[in-house]
């Protein structure tokens, strides 16, 4: 999978991806709730916006 730049495209509404920007070490899942808002797993709007995104790979069988 590739990240996806927010400039070009963004997520589906509420579906849990996983973020990044550049000043962070690692991803983070979120969703997107529209309006240039996301929202962490614990359903708190995020301070910050990300950069790139990528969907969550599929869970082990």
């Amino acid at each position: 999978m590739e990240w996806i730049s927010v400039k070009d495209r963004l997520p589906e509404t509420g579906v849990p991806v996983l973020i990044c920007n550049p000043y962070w070490d690692y991803g983070v899942v979120a969703n997107y709730a529209g309006k240039n808002v996301w929202m962490d797993t614990w359903h708190q709007r995020m301070t910050y916006t990300p950069t790139y995104w990528m969907p969550l790979p599929e869970p082990p069988k």
